[in-house]
């Protein structure tokens, strides 16, 4: 993913997460997440939102 914008811009950017192999992952069972993403913004930039859930 790649998001670009001047000082002062707001710029949405969205993540999307995709299993394209012939494998798959899941927490049977525990019901526990099985991966976790991790969302690091760049030095001098500030989030506004966040999904509810993170």
């Amino acid at each position: 993913m790649t998001a670009a914008g001047a000082v002062g811009d707001t710029v949405t950017a969205g993540v999307t997460v995709h299993d394209r192999g012939p494998a798959w992952v899941a927490s049977l069972g525990a019901g526990a997440a099985v991966t976790t993403v991790r969302f690091q913004a760049p030095e001098g930039t500030t989030v506004v939102g966040l999904p509810e859930d993170c």
